[in-house]
C-alpha cells in the first residue's frame, strides 16, 4: 500500500486531474509532443508572456491615473494569463477540452486587442497550429492512451 501523504509522480497527474507534484516546473517542457504543437505551445508561452508585460504596464498606469477600467482590465488579464497556462498543461496531457478552451480564448483575445489587451497574432498562429492534422492525431491518439 502507498503512503498517502507521499507527493504524486511528477511525470502524470494525480487522481484529482491536478497538476503534478511539481507544479508549474513542467511548464516549459515540449518533449513527446509533435513538432507543430511544440510551435503552438511555445507560441502560448510567448504571448501569455508579452500580454504578462503588458499587464503589468496597464496596472502600473491604472495605478498613477486612478482608472478603474484598467485596473479591472488587468485583472481579466490576469485571470485569463494563468487559465492559459492551466490549459497548456492539460494540452500536454492530451485533453482535448484543453485546446478547445485555448481555441475560446484566442478568440476572445482577438476581441480584447481592441482594448488593449490580449494575445494578438501569436494566440491565432498558436490555435490554427493545434488544430493542424498533425495535432489532432497526436491529442487524439494521446487522449485515448491517458
Amino acid at each position: 500500500m502507498s503512503d498517502p501523504h507521499a507527493f504524486p509522480d511528477p511525470g502524470r497527474p494525480d487522481r484529482l486531474g491536478r497538476l503534478p507534484g511539481g507544479g508549474f516546473s513542467g511548464l516549459f517542457s515540449v518533449r513527446g509532443l509533435p513538432s507543430l504543437l511544440k510551435i503552438s505551445y511555445i507560441l502560448w508561452l510567448v504571448s501569455a508572456g508579452f500580454w504578462l508585460i503588458g499587464t503589468f504596464f496597464l496596472f502600473l498606469i491604472s495605478l498613477f491615473t486612478f482608472s478603474g477600467r484598467g485596473l479591472a482590465s488587468a485583472i481579466v488579464s490576469l485571470a485569463l494569463i494563468a487559465a492559459i497556462l492551466v490549459l497548456l498543461l492539460k494540452l500536454k496531457e492530451g485533453r482535448q477540452w484543453a485546446r478547445m478552451a485555448l481555441s475560446v480564448i484566442a478568440a476572445l483575445t482577438i476581441v480584447l486587442t481592441f482594448f488593449g489587451a490580449g494575445t494578438g497574432l501569436l494566440g491565432v498562429v498558436a490555435t490554427i497550429l493545434m488544430w493542424l492534422p498533425e495535432s489532432s492525431a497526436w491529442l487524439e491518439g494521446h487522449g485515448r492512451a491517458t
